[in-house]
């Protein structure tokens, strides 16, 4: 496909450059306040984690209440961390609508002033190009994330393996994965935060692209995972961990759980059945 030099000045240049005073003081202002935030709050999940194994050790036959007191303040801690997550992810989507808001409207102008120069072949061409770049992205997206959960799956099943009193489930180590998954996606989307913040739109476009959407999915994945953690964890306590996640068990636990969410797999709540719907219709208009 011909290349087009379609100019861009001014504040937007400056923007998709990376160089714009307002853009780079804002964007560096934010990631410095986040990770101190970050920071802070590990340093008090720490010191937490540390009482309440000394509280334990002090009174083991208080065990049961000095957890679940601990648990909960965890909990609180883990949620300000996935709000740091949050912010990154929501700042890192405003710049990149103001990214794509610039090259549309660059490309509509140069459209609307030289219409000869986009002939069919043009059109044809870049349709190809698009489909196939796309197709490399939704690959990565995907792959990447679900790759992440089964290496992390089998590490987490292999290591509490050696535990006698791993059964199995998630319903005993909510806790320790709700810490880890917000802590994994933090990460990423700070990540995808400072690729996006920091590095110029058009310098190695296609490969800032695949990186960008390897973060992106993975920051998004462990989110997923996390949200369900935190506050979904009752319906999703009877999860197998299994020593080797198939890719099967990956979509499911990115997709079929976290669409399940809403309903609570409990016998006065459960997802209503056909032939139950049609009895009960039937016994209706008999009477």
């Amino acid at each position: 496909m011909a290349d087009r030099d379609i100019t861009i000045s001014g504040w937007q240049e400056a923007w998709l450059e990376r160089t714009h005073p307002q853009l780079f003081q804002y964007c560096t202002t934010l990631t410095y306040t986040l990770a101190a935030i970050s920071i802070f709050m590990s340093i008090r999940s720490l010191l937490l984690t540390r009482r309440c194994r000394r509280e334990i050790l002090e009174e083991p036959s208080s065990r049961a209440s000095i957890f679940a007191t601990c648990d909960k303040k965890m909990l609180s801690i883990t949620r300000c961390q996935f709000l740091v997550s949050s912010i990154f992810c929501f700042n890192t989507l405003a710049i990149w609508l103001v990214d794509a808001g610039i090259s549309v409207f660059a490309v509509w102008n140069d459209v609307d002033s030289n219409p000869e120069a986009y002939t069919a072949q043009l059109w044809l061409d870049l349709a190809i190009a698009t489909v196939s770049m796309l197709g490399l992205f939704i690959f990565v997206f995907m792959v990447f994330p679900m790759i992440q959960m089964m290496i992390f799956s089998w590490a987490f099943a292999k290591y509490h393996a050696k535990n006698a009193s791993f059964d199995g489930t998630l319903a005993a180590y909510v806790p320790e994965l709700r810490t880890l998954t917000t802590h994994l996606a933090q990460m990423w989307m700070m990540a995808g935060f400072l690729l996006m913040a920091f590095w110029p739109v058009y310098f190695k476009s296609p490969l800032r692209l695949t990186i960008a959407e390897a973060i992106y999915g993975s920051g998004l994945a462990w989110s997923h995972i996390a949200t369900m953690l935190i506050w979904r964890s009752e319906e999703i306590a009877n999860i197998e961990i299994k020593p080797r996640m198939s890719v099967k068990d990956a979509v499911l636990l990115y997709g079929q759980h976290g669409m399940a969410m809403p309903f609570k797999k409990t016998g006065e709540h459960v997802l209503p059945k056909f032939d139950d719907e049609k009895q009960a219709l039937l016994a209706d208009s008999s009477s």
